[in-house]
């Protein structure tokens, strides 16, 4: 924290209206500070913590894991990320329907990006993109020729998984970046 700047936040002496000094605010200061123990706490999976705290901005730090490190690794997390976008996707088909394809891939898309990198993006996009053209665009099941429509909406999420995906790794770049200095 810097000097001349007071938190707002419960518990710290803040001027927070509903969270003066009362015995109402006790549990609430307890689950903010067991999140930010658990949140900073070493995880065996996962490394030294979730949040790391740089100037005041909590990054996640999930890039400097032993297991992201590896190429092989982070393209079986993508490829796995896809066909759970995927499998997500077709269980939501009663409640979505037909008329828009790509609401779950967007995750896996965003997912690939923030966490393995260029490379493993594009295949879990190749993946995503080539699943929902066979399971969830009509004529099901087939790589049959789509309409003007169905064509746009694919290039329409190519170019925007494309655009998701530098952004990611513009994000990843910055990160580093970061870390170094």
């Amino acid at each position: 924290m810097r000097r001349g700047r007071r938190k707002n936040t419960p518990g710290s002496g803040g001027n927070v209206s509903k969270f003066k000094k009362s015995k109402q605010a006790e549990p609430c200061r307890a689950s903010l500070t067991w999140v930010a123990y658990m949140l900073e706490s070493p995880h065996p999976f996962i490394g030294q913590g979730f949040l790391q705290r740089r100037g005041g901005v909590a990054l996640l730090r999930f890039s400097e894991t032993q297991i992201l490190k590896r190429a092989s690794s982070r393209y079986a997390i993508a490829a796995i990320a896809a066909i759970v976008a995927l499998v997500l996707r077709s269980v939501l088909a009663p409640l979505l329907g037909t008329a828009n394809p790509y609401h779950t891939v967007w995750l896996g898309v965003v997912y690939c990006a923030w966490f393995c990198g260029v490379g493993p993006s594009i295949l879990a996009t190749a993946i995503m993109l080539f699943g929902v053209w066979y399971w969830f665009i009509p004529p099901f099941g087939t790589f049959n020729r789509v309409n003007l429509g169905e064509f746009t909406g694919m290039m329409g999420f190519l170019l925007f998984a494309g655009i998701i995906i530098s952004i990611g790794e513009r994000a990843a770049h910055a990160s580093k970046i970061e870390r170094r200095a």
